[in-house]
């Protein structure tokens, strides 16, 4: 696009995607016309969401003030992710957020080196800890989105979207409204990159088997939990659960294969997990969420895993769920529409090679998914037995045996990897990978993070309790 100054945007599809869209694109193009149009009827889904660091440089890039996006999005902070029950029954593993204290690579205990993973241990949080991620209320961090966008003079349409005009490969208008450039940010639909423009899906089903999910809103009197600085999945004998914990309450859902356990079942492991007796009932949520006011069921969600063949074709470009779905095991989908939205500012000159790292990033993303079950040693139920069955990229295997050896040079060299080798190197070393080498000695005076050090730390660190310690 020749002159993105005068640019006319058309954003098909609210939510936290569409609203995102909207807020950066208005704020570093603040000449171009933004149009949302969003449906008057079909309500966001009010689920916890938990955001990566990612996250943090987007809101601070649009200027957004951090105590207060916390205080309208009932949210609380994240330093990483623990992981249960993945590498083996009982076993469990830490992906902290930060820098490693140490150089060393490929060792059995790699999370040690991180001064997060102490923190969670101790569920403290360090608030001078650059590197940190959010649990949010994803409803309420749209309706964030949404006003912050307005405000800069985004153009808000409360219509359904159905009419699409298509000329060749381009989308000439949406409902009447035309654009010089159409963003598809409506979910699994594809409105637009997949029903009108007729880019091909191509599923996952072969690699990460989960097309279903529950989730249950819980109020923390009801579960034996406080809030904790970081997001627990824990493996299940068909798929895993996740908790995020906002501030006044804990979300959670189990993501399960279809194939392998039905939903009712899923629903009961779920709330056995969390110990609620049978029938206790869901967290009563707000009108502007799909749970409705009174509506105390949980909700049930089907899914399917995979990407259209591109993220852009002619005038329009997918976001979200409209381009693709991963499974959210390292909480994957905001962060990565977030970091695709990031690079479409600069890529609007280039949306070819915009569209070729999003798909690079979606699939070296499907492969660092993939990894927390192909090195499972988990054989106990059908479910983890079919997965070892399943057949590792070439890249990932190129990955594996690479990283065995402490070389991460393919990762750091090519931007098409969303998640960066020190990421790789904290999940392979939890996922049993480096059980063979030596563990990390804090002898090298680089190695300031390590156990020692991350203890002492982590006791004289203290995290707020109340929002007046915040500020």
């Amino acid at each position: 696009m020749s002159d993105l100054r005068q640019t006319d945007i058309a954003v098909i599809g609210g939510g936290a995607t569409g609203w995102m869209a909207a807020a950066y694109l208005k704020r570093f193009l603040p000449s171009a016309g933004i149009t949302v149009m969003e449906s008057p009827t079909v309500a966001p889904l009010g689920v916890g969401e938990s955001l990566n660091d990612i996250s943090r440089r987007f809101n601070s890039a649009l200027g957004l003030d951090e105590h207060d996006f916390l205080r309208a999005t009932d949210g609380t902070y994240k330093i990483g992710i623990r992981f249960e029950n993945f590498d083996r029954p009982g076993g469990d593993f830490y992906h902290p957020f930060g820098r490693p204290g140490t150089h060393h690579r490929a060792r059995p205990d790699a999370q040690e080196a991180y001064a997060a993973t102490g923190l969670c241990r101790q569920n403290r949080f360090d608030p001078g800890q650059e590197a940190r991620g959010y649990h949010v209320c994803a409803t309420r961090y749209s309706a964030v989105l949404r006003d912050f966008a307005r405000a800069l003079g985004v153009h808000h349409i409360k219509r359904h979207a159905r009419d699409v005009e298509r000329i060749g490969d381009d989308v000439a208008s949406v409902e009447g409204v035309s654009a010089d450039l159409f963003i598809d940010c409506t979910g699994f639909r594809a409105l637009l990159i997949g029903e009108a423009l007729d880019t091909p899906f191509e599923p996952l089903s072969d690699v990460l088997f989960n097309d279903a999910a529950v989730a249950l809103r819980v109020p923390y009197d009801a579960v034996s939990e406080r809030p904790f600085p970081y997001t627990r999945c824990t493996a299940m004998d068909a798929g895993w659960i996740w908790r995020i914990p906002l501030w006044s309450r804990l979300g959670a859902g189990y993501c399960y294969s279809s194939a392998h356990i039905s939903p009712a079942q899923a629903e009961a492991d779920l709330r056995a997990e969390l110990k609620l007796p049978p029938g206790t009932p869901d967290f009563a949520g707000t009108s502007d969420t799909a749970w409705g006011d009174h509506d105390l069921k949980p909700m049930h969600i089907a899914f399917r895993h995979g990407r259209h063949a591109r993220a852009r074709r002619g005038n329009c470009v997918a976001l979200g769920g409209a381009f693709g779905f991963i499974e959210p095991l390292e909480s994957t989908g905001l962060s990565m529409t977030q970091a695709a939205i990031m690079a479409l500012v600069p890529g609007l000159a280039d949306l070819g090679g915009w569209d070729r790292l999003c798909r690079d990033r979606f699939d070296t993303t499907v492969d660092f998914i993939f990894a927390h079950y192909w090195l499972s040693k988990r054989m106990d139920t059908a479910y983890w037995r079919d997965l070892k069955q399943c057949t590792p990229s070439r890249r990932l295997s190129r990955v594996i045996e690479a990283a065995g050896r402490g070389d991460y040079r393919a990762i750091e060299t090519d931007p098409g990897f969303f998640y960066r080798p020190s990421n790789w190197d904290v999940v392979l070393s939890g996922m049993g990978a480096f059980d063979d080498r030596p563990r990390i000695v804090a002898t090298d005076p680089e190695d300031r993070h390590c156990p020692d050090f991350v203890s002492h730390l982590a006791t004289h660190i203290h995290g707020p309790t109340k929002w007046s310690q915040l500020q």
